[in-house]
């Protein structure tokens, strides 16, 4: 049975927590998807996403994030070669957390 989508503090996560990896948010449903940057669909919104420098436009200033998106990169080389859409399941996601201001967003971010 899939872990359920949480908006909102999630028991035990505080802000600013730092993880070593996905494996150790996944029980706690900080984040449930072990290959997905995104963590949320079109049905239900979005409420974490991982940066880890997957996208060269991606930009971490700390208190502010420019994120790009999912999807659009050769599988192969990693390199940008088309344009993402709003038909990928995690884009759809974080326009329906926009749109219906589901503004409880988890970030994780790679230590340096």
């Amino acid at each position: 049975m899939p872990r359920p989508i949480i908006f909102g503090e999630i028991k035990g996560i505080e802000e600013g927590q730092w993880f070593k990896g996905r494996k150790e948010m996944m029980p706690t449903s900080f984040h449930r998807n072990w290959g997905s940057g995104i963590d949320g669909n079109g049905k239900e919104g979005t409420t974490a996403i991982v940066l880890l420098g997957g996208y060269e436009d991606d930009t971490d200033l700390g208190d502010e994030i420019i994120y790009t998106g999912a999807g659009g990169n050769d599988q192969n080389t990693g390199k940008q070669i088309a344009d993402q859409t709003w038909e990928n399941r995690g884009n759809a996601g974080l326009l329906k957390s926009m749109n219906e201001g589901l503004v409880s967003l988890y970030l994780f971010r790679r230590q340096h």
